[in-house]
């Protein structure tokens, strides 16, 4: 190999020389095209077409060859380095094309090369760890194994080999092929199947759980509420496969993880088992809370009218945690706390939430009669003609509301209005209010009749002094 090397750097080495021979340094337009094409219509060697970078192989001695290369552009100039004096190995052949423009330039290379030598790929010595080896037979290696030695001669000693497929080894079938260049460059290529027997290993070297480590038969506790874990397991044997069950649906209590691991050949396999613990629940929120059917939380004040107890709606987030509520009945006008205290799925993890209920004062009467009769707001009562006053009966609902009454006294004929306001200490209050209809009188009897000083009657005779003209 380091002979065909060093006959590969001269190569190069004359390559970059001739390139840099031809190429012009100006070339003027040879009239007023200005095409910028530089492409071969024609390029051949000894008659065989040819493209650029192609190897054409001569026969030894070779010394020169005859090239065709005729420019597409027939206005366009050319010139032809490396096509005589030849040498054996590799000769570069360059055809230089420069545009009608005189300024675009192109090489098309191709590569000459001239046998040194015979076309013998023959092997001498071919063999696997120590084994001789032939063309075509299968090489059973044992499990694990990643690499083979390969030990190779040839009979040319000019031609060259590389191996592929030595390293890098897999469990089955690996091509190992040796490839042999003769210095014609005719190759052959020998190629034994390596068989990597399947390995029966069914450790492991890593179980985690949500990232904590366990071992077979290891018990985790776990979050209360896990459901479910990820688990990450690590085998001996990379070319074993596992099966992880029992990583879903967990519940409160113990659970059992199973991990089944099956060997790169297969058959052989192996269950690793942790239990996992999930402790009871320790949530003692809500999901929901209401009062009244109003949404409330804890530490809220709510206003509720005046009543002796209010609907209290809880949910609890954890459907296993239990919950209390008391301060909700035999309720009294101002502050009255409520308080619900849930205890969690555990028993133990305790949470209290409070909630302010600021009960009104009821407005609402539970009497109200005028005159001794029952009544009720926006009534219109006809009252008797001369009637001045009348004796109005008020209740509140609510002992401590207050209130006061308009309108009861010094009636007048027609509509009267009577209002009775009902107070709260908070500020509200409400008015009841009635209408009272007093007649227009239809009295036409006389409380005093004098005549001259002395009371008369309807149908008395008075005598009077003889010469009275009028009396008073």
């Amino acid at each position: 190999m380091s002979a065909l090397n060093s006959r590969i750097r001269a190569f190069l080495t004359v390559l970059a020389i001739a390139t840099l021979a031809i190429i012009p340094a100006h070339i003027s337009p040879a009239s007023a095209d200005t095409s910028s094409d530089t492409s071969l219509s024609v390029f051949s060697v000894n008659g065989t077409n040819v493209t650029d970078n192609q190897t054409v192989t001569l026969p030894e001695n070779t010394a020169s060859v005859n090239v065709m290369a005729q420019t597409t552009n027939a206005a366009a100039t050319k010139t032809i380095q490396g096509d005589k004096s030849l040498s054996p190995g590799y000769n570069p052949l360059v055809v230089s094309v420069t545009a009608v423009d005189g300024r675009t330039t192109q090489n098309h290379q191709v590569n000459l090369y001239v046998i040194t030598g015979a076309s013998d790929t023959s092997l001498a010595l071919f063999t696997v760890n120590g084994e001789n080896a032939v063309d075509g037979m299968d090489i059973f290696l044992p499990s694990r194994t990643t690499s083979v030695d390969v030990q190779v001669a040839l009979n040319n000693l000019d031609a060259s080999w590389v191996v592929t497929g030595a390293n890098n080894l897999v469990t089955g079938d690996n091509p190992l092929t040796v490839t042999v260049t003769a210095p014609d460059l005719s190759t052959s290529t020998y190629q034994v199947n390596l068989n990597v027997a399947p390995n029966t290993d069914v450790g492991i070297t890593s179980i985690q759980v949500d990232g904590l480590d366990a071992q077979e038969g290891d018990e985790l506790t776990l979050d209360p509420y896990t459901s479910e874990v990820e688990v990450s397991v690590v085998t001996t044997d990379l070319d074993a496969t596992y099966e992880v069950y029992g990583a879903t649906d967990l519940q409160p209590g113990e659970n059992e993880l199973t991990i089944l691991v099956v060997a790169a050949d297969g058959e052989t396999s192996k269950e690793y088992s942790v239990t996992l613990v999930v402790p009871l629940g320790n949530n003692v929120e809500l999901s929901s809370f209401q009062i009244d059917g109003n949404d409330v939380q804890d530490g809220d004040t709510l206003q509720v009218p005046s009543a002796s107890n209010v609907d209290v709606n809880v949910e609890t987030a954890d459907p296993d945690a239990t919950y209390e509520v008391s301060g909700d009945t035999e309720l009294v006008s101002g502050d009255n706390l409520l308080t619900v205290t849930v205890t969690g799925a555990d028993g133990e993890t305790v949470a209290t939430y409070t909630v302010t209920l600021n009960v009104l004062v009821d407005t609402g009467l539970a009497v109200f009669k005028v005159n001794g009769s029952d009544v009720v707001d926006g009534d219109v009562i006809d009252l008797d003609a001369y009637t001045t006053e009348v004796d109005v009966t008020v209740e509140t609902i609510d002992p401590d509301a207050t209130y006061t009454v308009d309108g009861d006294s010094g009636l007048l004929p027609g509509e009267n209005e009577l209002t009775v306001t009902v107070s709260a200490a908070e500020g509200r209050s409400a008015t009841y209010g009635l209408i009272l209809v007093v007649p227009v009188g239809n009295n036409v009897s006389l409380s005093t009749f004098q005549v001259n000083g002395s009371d008369v009657s309807d149908g008395d005779s008075v005598e009077l002094v003889a010469g009275s003209d009028s009396v008073d």
